[in-house]
């Protein structure tokens, strides 16, 4: 059944991420959620970490969602 709902939706899914997005957004908001997840018969805690910009014509754009082990600011930084 999720692969049905999955392949039902991917095409809605590629086209969000290829849309166009604004060239600046003078505000950005970074979230995460935390969530109970089961991986190779053990749960662990992931985090869903969501980026969302408003432009400067006041629309909101989710820019970014990102899977990390832990809500951390680390999580943000690259080497």
């Amino acid at each position: 059944m999720i692969s049905r709902v999955t392949d039902k939706i991917l095409p809605q899914v590629e086209e969000w991420q290829n849309r166009t997005l604004s060239e600046i957004y003078p505000i950005v908001f970074i979230d995460a959620i935390i969530f109970n997840v089961r991986k190779e018969k053990m749960v662990k805690k992931a985090a869903v970490y969501v980026v969302m910009g408003i432009n400067s014509e006041g629309q909101k754009d989710v820019l970014s969602i990102e899977l990390g082990d832990v809500e951390s600011s680390k999580y943000w930084f690259y080497d």
